[in-house]
Protein backbone atom coordinates (compact mmCIF):
# COMPACT_ATOMS: atom_id res chain seq x y z
CA UNK A 1 0.00 0.00 0.00
CA UNK A 2 0.71 3.20 0.01
CA UNK A 3 -0.10 4.88 -3.23
CA UNK A 4 -2.87 5.36 -5.03
CA UNK A 5 -6.07 7.59 -4.37
CA UNK A 6 -5.65 5.86 -0.36
CA UNK A 7 -1.79 6.63 -0.23
CA UNK A 8 -1.68 6.06 3.53
CA UNK A 9 0.72 6.90 6.21
CA UNK A 10 3.16 4.02 6.78
CA UNK A 11 3.65 3.30 10.42
CA UNK A 12 5.48 0.09 11.87
CA UNK A 13 4.44 -0.70 15.54
CA UNK A 14 5.74 -3.98 16.71
CA UNK A 15 5.80 -6.12 14.76
CA UNK A 16 3.39 -5.77 12.36
CA UNK A 17 2.07 -2.66 10.07
CA UNK A 18 -0.70 0.10 10.36
CA UNK A 19 -1.58 2.58 8.19
CA UNK A 20 -3.58 5.25 9.32
CA UNK A 21 -4.95 8.12 6.89
CA UNK A 22 -7.47 10.94 6.53
CA UNK A 23 -8.63 10.40 3.40
CA UNK A 24 -7.86 14.01 1.24
CA UNK A 25 -11.12 14.78 -0.73
CA UNK A 26 -13.86 13.16 1.52
CA UNK A 27 -12.20 12.93 4.64
CA UNK A 28 -13.12 9.98 6.16
CA UNK A 29 -10.65 8.27 8.25
CA UNK A 30 -8.91 4.92 6.94
CA UNK A 31 -7.17 2.30 8.78
CA UNK A 32 -5.25 -0.32 7.33
CA UNK A 33 -4.07 -3.29 9.18
CA UNK A 34 -1.32 -5.97 7.95
CA UNK A 35 -0.27 -9.07 9.56
CA UNK A 36 2.39 -11.50 9.86
CA UNK A 37 1.05 -13.98 7.83
CA UNK A 38 -0.75 -14.57 4.16
CA UNK A 39 -4.03 -14.75 4.15
CA UNK A 40 -6.96 -12.44 2.51
CA UNK A 41 -8.39 -9.02 3.05
CA UNK A 42 -11.26 -7.78 4.50
CA UNK A 43 -12.31 -4.36 3.72
CA UNK A 44 -14.93 -3.36 6.52
CA UNK A 45 -17.28 0.12 6.36
CA UNK A 46 -19.56 1.58 8.73
CA UNK A 47 -21.63 5.32 9.12
CA UNK A 48 -22.59 4.83 5.43
CA UNK A 49 -25.95 6.51 7.21
CA UNK A 50 -24.30 9.50 9.49
CA UNK A 51 -26.56 8.27 12.73
CA UNK A 52 -25.96 4.78 13.21
CA UNK A 53 -23.70 4.98 15.44
CA UNK A 54 -23.42 1.68 17.29
CA UNK A 55 -21.63 0.50 13.54
CA UNK A 56 -19.43 3.53 13.78
CA UNK A 57 -18.27 3.01 17.32
CA UNK A 58 -17.44 -1.17 16.80
CA UNK A 59 -15.19 -0.78 13.30
CA UNK A 60 -13.32 2.64 15.46
CA UNK A 61 -12.85 -0.28 18.86
CA UNK A 62 -12.06 -3.14 16.68
CA UNK A 63 -8.66 -2.36 15.87
CA UNK A 64 -7.80 -1.92 19.43
CA UNK A 65 -8.71 -5.74 20.62
CA UNK A 66 -7.29 -7.42 17.43
CA UNK A 67 -4.49 -9.32 18.32
CA UNK A 68 -2.51 -8.26 14.68
CA UNK A 69 0.78 -10.39 15.79
CA UNK A 70 -1.59 -13.00 15.13
CA UNK A 71 -3.31 -11.85 12.16
CA UNK A 72 -3.50 -13.78 8.72
CA UNK A 73 -3.84 -11.35 5.90
CA UNK A 74 -4.73 -7.75 6.09
CA UNK A 75 -7.82 -5.43 6.82
CA UNK A 76 -9.21 -2.13 5.35
CA UNK A 77 -11.29 -0.45 7.74
CA UNK A 78 -13.03 3.18 7.40
CA UNK A 79 -15.01 3.91 10.38
CA UNK A 80 -16.74 6.42 9.26
CA UNK A 81 -17.63 6.71 5.64
CA UNK A 82 -20.24 9.57 5.29
CA UNK A 83 -19.24 12.31 7.03
CA UNK A 84 -21.43 15.20 6.17
CA UNK A 85 -24.35 13.34 7.44
CA UNK A 86 -22.12 12.36 10.82
CA UNK A 87 -21.08 15.90 11.48
CA UNK A 88 -24.32 17.11 10.95
CA UNK A 89 -26.54 14.35 12.74
CA UNK A 90 -28.58 13.67 9.13
CA UNK A 91 -30.64 10.36 9.32
CA UNK A 92 -30.65 8.49 6.07
CA UNK A 93 -29.21 10.86 3.68
CA UNK A 94 -26.33 12.93 2.95
CA UNK A 95 -26.55 16.83 3.62
CA UNK A 96 -24.71 17.58 0.72
CA UNK A 97 -27.27 16.33 -1.79
CA UNK A 98 -30.24 14.13 -0.38
CA UNK A 99 -29.29 11.19 -1.33
CA UNK A 100 -28.98 7.52 0.27
CA UNK A 101 -25.57 6.53 -0.31
CA UNK A 102 -26.26 3.10 0.44
CA UNK A 103 -28.84 3.07 -2.54
CA UNK A 104 -26.66 4.18 -5.00
CA UNK A 105 -23.49 1.35 -5.24
CA UNK A 106 -21.68 1.71 -7.28
CA UNK A 107 -21.89 5.35 -7.69
CA UNK A 108 -20.76 7.35 -10.68
CA UNK A 109 -16.76 9.38 -10.84
CA UNK A 110 -19.13 12.22 -12.47
CA UNK A 111 -22.33 12.44 -10.14
CA UNK A 112 -23.00 13.66 -7.30
CA UNK A 113 -21.35 14.20 -4.11
CA UNK A 114 -22.36 10.46 -2.61
CA UNK A 115 -22.32 8.77 -6.26
CA UNK A 116 -18.70 10.03 -6.18
CA UNK A 117 -17.91 9.09 -3.04
CA UNK A 118 -20.15 5.56 -3.46
CA UNK A 119 -17.72 5.11 -6.65
CA UNK A 120 -14.19 5.81 -4.81
CA UNK A 121 -15.47 3.22 -2.05
CA UNK A 122 -16.46 0.74 -4.82
CA UNK A 123 -12.70 1.31 -6.55
CA UNK A 124 -11.14 0.31 -3.81
CA UNK A 125 -12.93 -2.81 -2.77
CA UNK A 126 -12.91 -3.79 -6.11
CA UNK A 127 -9.21 -3.27 -6.13
CA UNK A 128 -8.40 -4.92 -2.78
CA UNK A 129 -10.93 -6.28 -0.84
CA UNK A 130 -11.49 -10.41 -0.71
CA UNK A 131 -14.43 -10.02 1.90
CA UNK A 132 -16.97 -7.35 2.65
CA UNK A 133 -18.42 -6.40 5.73
CA UNK A 134 -20.63 -3.40 6.02
CA UNK A 135 -21.60 -2.40 9.44
CA UNK A 136 -24.44 -0.52 10.42
CA UNK A 137 -26.54 0.51 13.76
CA UNK A 138 -29.65 1.44 12.47
CA UNK A 139 -30.88 5.63 12.32
CA UNK A 140 -32.43 7.97 14.46
CA UNK A 141 -35.85 7.02 14.71
CA UNK A 142 -35.60 3.31 13.58
CA UNK A 143 -35.63 0.55 15.38
CA UNK A 144 -34.41 -2.75 13.75
CA UNK A 145 -33.74 -6.48 15.34
CA UNK A 146 -30.35 -7.39 15.37
CA UNK A 147 -29.79 -9.05 12.02
CA UNK A 148 -27.59 -10.12 9.40
CA UNK A 149 -27.91 -9.81 6.03
CA UNK A 150 -26.76 -12.12 2.50
CA UNK A 151 -27.25 -10.92 -1.15
CA UNK A 152 -28.04 -14.00 -2.93
CA UNK A 153 -26.84 -14.22 -6.35
CA UNK A 154 -27.48 -17.88 -7.46
CA UNK A 155 -23.47 -17.98 -7.72
CA UNK A 156 -20.70 -19.82 -5.19
CA UNK A 157 -20.15 -16.39 -3.35
CA UNK A 158 -23.24 -17.32 -1.60
CA UNK A 159 -22.20 -19.98 0.51
CA UNK A 160 -19.62 -18.24 1.40
CA UNK A 161 -21.32 -15.31 2.11
CA UNK A 162 -23.99 -17.04 4.48
CA UNK A 163 -20.85 -18.92 6.18
CA UNK A 164 -19.86 -15.15 7.29
CA UNK A 165 -23.33 -14.32 8.93
CA UNK A 166 -23.52 -17.15 10.41
CA UNK A 167 -19.85 -16.69 11.91
CA UNK A 168 -21.18 -13.13 13.12
CA UNK A 169 -23.87 -14.72 15.27
CA UNK A 170 -27.18 -12.36 15.13
CA UNK A 171 -29.53 -13.65 16.11
CA UNK A 172 -31.64 -13.26 12.45
CA UNK A 173 -30.70 -13.57 8.95
CA UNK A 174 -32.28 -12.40 5.74
CA UNK A 175 -31.94 -13.65 2.23
CA UNK A 176 -31.78 -10.68 -0.14
CA UNK A 177 -31.88 -11.19 -3.72
CA UNK A 178 -31.20 -9.64 -7.18
CA UNK A 179 -34.97 -8.76 -7.58
CA UNK A 180 -35.28 -7.18 -3.97
CA UNK A 181 -31.64 -6.46 -2.63
CA UNK A 182 -32.08 -5.30 0.86
CA UNK A 183 -35.14 -2.33 -0.10
CA UNK A 184 -34.39 -0.18 -3.47
CA UNK A 185 -31.39 -1.73 -4.31
CA UNK A 186 -27.83 -0.11 -4.87
CA UNK A 187 -27.00 -1.29 -1.39
CA UNK A 188 -22.62 -1.81 -1.00
CA UNK A 189 -23.06 -5.19 -0.08
CA UNK A 190 -25.56 -6.28 -2.89
CA UNK A 191 -23.25 -4.91 -5.47
CA UNK A 192 -20.22 -6.23 -4.11
CA UNK A 193 -21.72 -9.88 -4.06
CA UNK A 194 -22.62 -8.83 -7.67
CA UNK A 195 -19.37 -8.49 -8.43
CA UNK A 196 -17.97 -11.68 -6.98
CA UNK A 197 -17.07 -10.92 -3.57
CA UNK A 198 -18.55 -12.47 -0.15
CA UNK A 199 -20.28 -9.88 1.43
CA UNK A 200 -22.76 -9.35 4.72
CA UNK A 201 -24.60 -6.57 5.84
CA UNK A 202 -24.73 -6.22 9.65
CA UNK A 203 -26.76 -3.74 11.96
CA UNK A 204 -27.15 -4.22 16.00
CA UNK A 205 -28.70 -0.98 17.65
CA UNK A 206 -30.66 1.88 16.53
CA UNK A 207 -32.66 5.37 17.95
CA UNK A 208 -29.48 7.28 17.77
CA UNK A 209 -27.75 5.60 20.77
CA UNK A 210 -24.56 4.13 21.13
CA UNK A 211 -25.76 1.05 23.17
CA UNK A 212 -22.95 -1.13 24.90
CA UNK A 213 -24.56 -4.16 24.37
CA UNK A 214 -24.69 -3.49 20.37
CA UNK A 215 -21.40 -2.66 20.06
CA UNK A 216 -19.99 -5.91 21.87
CA UNK A 217 -22.33 -8.05 19.31
CA UNK A 218 -20.74 -6.20 16.86
CA UNK A 219 -17.28 -6.36 18.21
CA UNK A 220 -17.72 -10.39 19.09
CA UNK A 221 -19.12 -11.02 15.52
CA UNK A 222 -16.15 -9.08 14.27
CA UNK A 223 -13.46 -10.81 15.75
CA UNK A 224 -15.64 -14.13 15.31
CA UNK A 225 -15.50 -13.52 11.25
CA UNK A 226 -11.82 -13.26 10.96
CA UNK A 227 -11.77 -16.76 12.36
CA UNK A 228 -14.04 -17.94 9.82
CA UNK A 229 -11.97 -16.07 7.12
CA UNK A 230 -8.77 -18.10 8.20
CA UNK A 231 -7.27 -14.43 9.51
CA UNK A 232 -7.06 -15.77 13.16
CA UNK A 233 -6.14 -18.80 14.38
CA UNK A 234 -8.52 -19.64 16.77
CA UNK A 235 -11.43 -21.63 15.85
CA UNK A 236 -15.03 -19.84 15.44
CA UNK A 237 -17.19 -20.03 18.41
CA UNK A 238 -20.62 -21.17 17.32
CA UNK A 239 -23.66 -19.49 18.22
CA UNK A 240 -27.69 -20.20 17.80
CA UNK A 241 -28.42 -20.91 14.50
CA UNK A 242 -30.47 -17.28 13.40
CA UNK A 243 -34.08 -16.87 12.44
CA UNK A 244 -33.70 -17.05 9.16
CA UNK A 245 -36.39 -15.35 6.65
CA UNK A 246 -36.61 -15.34 2.91
CA UNK A 247 -37.41 -11.21 2.08
CA UNK A 248 -38.70 -8.05 3.74
CA UNK A 249 -42.00 -6.64 2.31
CA UNK A 250 -41.22 -3.05 2.99
CA UNK A 251 -43.97 -0.80 3.82
CA UNK A 252 -43.61 2.65 2.77
CA UNK A 253 -45.63 6.04 3.37
CA UNK A 254 -47.47 7.65 0.36
CA UNK A 255 -48.13 11.04 2.00
CA UNK A 256 -45.88 13.32 4.28
CA UNK A 257 -47.53 13.35 7.76
CA UNK A 258 -47.72 12.46 11.39
CA UNK A 259 -47.04 8.62 11.65
CA UNK A 260 -47.90 6.48 15.10
CA UNK A 261 -46.24 3.18 14.82
CA UNK A 262 -48.24 0.12 16.58
CA UNK A 263 -46.13 -2.63 16.42
CA UNK A 264 -42.83 -3.48 18.10
CA UNK A 265 -39.68 -5.07 16.12
CA UNK A 266 -40.02 -8.94 16.99
CA UNK A 267 -43.56 -9.13 17.33
CA UNK A 268 -45.96 -11.48 14.96
CA UNK A 269 -48.24 -9.88 13.15
CA UNK A 270 -50.81 -11.01 10.89
CA UNK A 271 -52.68 -10.02 7.63
CA UNK A 272 -54.97 -7.14 8.03
CA UNK A 273 -53.82 -6.12 11.06
CA UNK A 274 -52.69 -2.43 12.08
CA UNK A 275 -49.21 -1.11 11.84
CA UNK A 276 -49.82 2.19 13.04
CA UNK A 277 -51.88 5.58 11.73
CA UNK A 278 -51.07 8.72 9.96
CA UNK A 279 -52.50 11.84 11.09
CA UNK A 280 -51.93 15.38 9.73
CA UNK A 281 -50.11 17.97 11.50
CA UNK A 282 -53.78 18.89 13.05
CA UNK A 283 -54.00 15.62 15.01
CA UNK A 284 -56.82 14.23 12.58
CA UNK A 285 -56.72 10.59 11.89
CA UNK A 286 -56.08 10.58 7.79
CA UNK A 287 -55.17 6.67 7.40
CA UNK A 288 -54.96 3.34 9.43
CA UNK A 289 -51.53 1.33 8.10
CA UNK A 290 -52.38 -2.58 7.88
CA UNK A 291 -50.63 -5.65 7.24
CA UNK A 292 -50.87 -7.02 3.61
CA UNK A 293 -49.58 -10.72 4.77
CA UNK A 294 -48.23 -12.34 7.82
CA UNK A 295 -44.80 -11.98 9.45
CA UNK A 296 -42.35 -10.76 11.85
CA UNK A 297 -41.60 -6.98 12.13
CA UNK A 298 -37.76 -6.84 11.61
CA UNK A 299 -38.08 -2.86 11.09
CA UNK A 300 -40.35 -0.11 12.55
CA UNK A 301 -39.95 3.83 12.34
CA UNK A 302 -40.56 5.19 15.97
CA UNK A 303 -40.31 8.72 14.85
CA UNK A 304 -43.30 10.56 13.85
CA UNK A 305 -42.37 12.41 11.46
CA UNK A 306 -43.42 10.72 7.84
CA UNK A 307 -42.80 11.96 4.14
CA UNK A 308 -43.99 10.31 1.16
CA UNK A 309 -41.53 7.50 0.61
CA UNK A 310 -40.29 6.65 3.61
CA UNK A 311 -40.01 3.40 4.88
CA UNK A 312 -42.71 2.51 7.58
CA UNK A 313 -42.34 -0.61 8.66
CA UNK A 314 -39.80 -3.93 7.25
CA UNK A 315 -42.00 -7.21 7.92
CA UNK A 316 -39.90 -10.52 7.47
CA UNK A 317 -41.33 -13.24 5.43
CA UNK A 318 -40.27 -17.14 5.53
CA UNK A 319 -41.58 -19.42 2.51
CA UNK A 320 -44.37 -21.75 3.48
Amino acid sequence: MGTGPFALEHRRMGKFYHWVEMDEEYGFPLVWMEGRGDGPTLFATAGLHGTEYTGIEALMRFPLILDLERLRGRMLLVPVVNLPAFQQRTATVCPLDGKNLNRIFPGSVQGSYSERLAHRLATEIEMHADFVVDVHGNELGEAVLPLSAVHLTGHQVDECALNMATAYGLPYLVHSSVEQPWGSGGTLFAWAAELGKPAILVQSGGQGHVGEEDVARHLWGLVNLTRELGMQPEEVEQRPVADVFDSIEWMTSDRDGIYRCWVDVGERVGKGQVLGIFYDYFGREIKIELAPNPGTVLYAATAPSARAGAVLTGIGKKRQ
